[in-house]
């Protein structure tokens, strides 16, 4: 209503939606962005020009034997980038801070979770101080409503596509589908770019994937992953991450995952209740 437009990123900016998560078609574990020389105790890590061109320095990146590991170095701030010439190979020196680390050829090298701060100088005006896709974005002084990590939506339990909602936080619970839990009505049963948000006149605060179809610059323009035909209890993750692209955005809904999952790319928001 404020901005008389379903597009989210095209109002507030894209967020924190085109860093580095590459990997090679149909080998997810297999990086794009990856060591090219082994190193012991090094605050570095040596990648291709290409690759080092599209790091920045000042984000956030972490270091794995595969792409998501981060079991070498994790959510580390690049502290400077220079041009490598050593023993035949040539690229790109990435520093970055904290603890040394072991590098050995083909440790995957890839964005993680950004720092908070990045719209600080917009106080609490709506909108995104820099450039498109690397930076992030704020509504009414909430930093990156959308992008950067999913956001675990707690109070919210689904299960065969319908909706279950708590209103108190003292009682959330996970896997819950009585009281204090209400339903408020059935998502879509298959995934896709949203057409309608079903909406129930007794919970006017609640809306949720009711129909999908459409391209992404089609109707609301956000994406919705299901888990289609699945009977077992689901979360629900809003918003989108720091590679999804355009797909991100307010209505931006994954709820193919159980409450027990654990992803490098999903956070949460302090909670507070009296």
């Amino acid at each position: 209503v404020e901005y008389a437009d379903y597009n989210s990123q095209a109002k507030l900016g894209d967020g924190f939606t085109g860093l580095r998560y590459h990997y090679t078609a149909g080998s997810p574990n297999v990086p794009t962005d990856k060591a090219l020389v082994a190193e012991e105790d090094a605050n570095r890590i040596i990648v291709s020009e290409t690759v080092g061109n599209q790091y920045i320095v000042g984000q956030q990146i972490s270091i794995g034997t595969n792409i998501g590991s981060h079991n070498v170095a994790t959510n580390r701030t690049i502290t400077a980038k220079e041009a490598y010439s050593e023993n035949g190979v040539t690229g790109t020196a990435i520093y970055f801070d904290g603890v040394a680390a072991d590098i050995a050829v083909d440790y995957a090298l890839y964005n993680s979770a950004q720092k908070t701060g990045s719209t600080d100088s917009l106080g609490m005006r709506s909108g995104t101080p820099g450039l498109a896709k690397t930076s992030g974005v704020i509504y009414r002084g909430i930093e990156n409503i959308f992008g950067n990590v999913w956001t675990w939506v707690d109070g919210i339990n689904i299960k065969n596509n319908e909706v279950f909602v708590c209103y108190n936080p003292a009682q959330y619970q996970s896997s819950l589908f009585e009281s204090p839990y209400v339903s408020v009505g059935t998502m879509a049963s298959a995934e896709g770019y949203l057409k309608e948000v079903g909406y129930n006149a007794n919970h006017p605060l609640i809306t949720y994937p009711k129909e999908v179809g459409g391209e992404a610059s089609t109707y609301i323009s956000d994406y919705y992953y299901t888990d289609s035909g699945a009977d077992r209890d689901r979360a629900l993750f809003v918003g989108g991450s720091w590679y999804y692209g355009a797909r991100a955005g307010l209505w931006y809904w994954l709820t193919n995952s159980a409450p027990s999952g654990t992803y490098i790319n999903v956070g949460a928001r302090l909670l507070k209740y009296q």
